[in-house]
């Protein structure tokens, strides 16, 4: 179980409702909740492994708990022709192994098949949702998706009310590429049932195959999965502070300064691995976080 500390003295309400978090993280290995299927394989072998080394400090949950209430009160508004936060399952047969995938969709309109997650989230999740998709949202609810179709349903249409925990309205306001609106909805694309079913398979079959191998031989996350900003290369006229462009190769950044003869001085900027350094919980085990981030903290000490 992962260890909490309290280190800037939260309110003990607030504690004690975070520390309750029923998430799912059954022991059986063969029943497979949807997390940890559309997450990184290893991520996900890494935190079951390591489950009792890991610690966290309380104020580092205070979102996932806003996301849980928001939760809790839509789950109060049920009716019989909507299953909302009902726990279904499915099985799934490989090879000689018998798996059970299960899930708890937020909101499924049984007679419509419109199937709609809520989540509580950032604006800059939902702009690169929306500019470029937002590959785990797709995931998880084509799982869903598949769940509901194997126990009966019709599933038509997917979609995220997402509701943006830190807009603004004054940015709202004179930014017209910003969320009008605190509440917006993101259309998710629908796979067929076989682009489901193999998915899934596919997924369990790396999951049960990392699990065999030591943490330092299961395969590194993908650099979408990593949620990796690129290096990039930003260009300033004379002492301007704001960057007059900025390129994501040094080729078009070459044939730019080439064609244009102005003094321009040129910033670079190093990427990052936004999820391994911000939103991982388990990357001190990670060989990846470790040769990239820590042994270089620790050279320039």
């Amino acid at each position: 179980m992962v260890k909490m500390t309290n280190n800037f003295n939260v309110n003990e309400q607030i504690v004690n409702a975070i520390i309750s978090d029923e998430y799912d993280n059954p022991k059986n290995e063969n029943v497979l909740p949807a997390h940890a299927l559309f997450n990184p394989v290893k991520q996900t072998v890494l935190k079951q492994r390591h489950d009792d080394e890991i610690v966290t400090d309380v104020a580092d949950e205070v979102w996932s708990l806003l996301g849980r209430a928001v939760h809790y009160i839509l789950s109060k508004n049920k009716s019989d022709d909507v299953m909302i936060e009902v726990r279904v399952e499915a099985p799934l047969i490989i090879g000689e192994k018998e798996y059970a995938i299960t899930g708890k969709p937020d909101y499924f309109d049984i007679k419509t098949g419109v199937f709609h997650d809520f989540k509580v989230t950032s604006v800059w999740s939902w702009v690169y949702g929306v500019k470029e998709g937002k590959i785990e949202w797709e995931q998880q609810l084509n799982i869903y998706a598949w769940i509901l179709r194997q126990n009966g349903h019709t599933v038509n249409r997917l979609g995220i009310t997402a509701i943006l925990r830190d807009w603004q309205q004054r940015e709202a306001q004179n930014n017209a590429d910003y969320p009008p609106v605190q509440v917006v909805d993101i259309e998710i694309p629908l796979w067929s049932v076989t682009e489901q079913h193999l998915y899934i398979m596919n997924r369990v079959t790396q999951l049960s195959m990392a699990r065999s191998q030591p943490d330092n031989d299961i395969t590194v996350c993908s650099e979408r999965e990593r949620w990796r900003k690129p290096d990039s290369w930003a260009i300033f006229k004379n002492s301007n502070v704001r960057a007059t462009k900025v390129f994501h190769n040094q080729e078009d950044l070459a044939y730019y300064l080439k064609d244009n003869k102005q003094e321009f001085r040129v910033e670079e900027r190093k990427g990052e691995d936004r999820r391994c350094t911000g939103y991982c919980s388990c990357n001190l085990w990670c060989n990846y976080f470790k040769d990239n981030y820590l042994r270089k903290e620790e050279s320039c000490q």
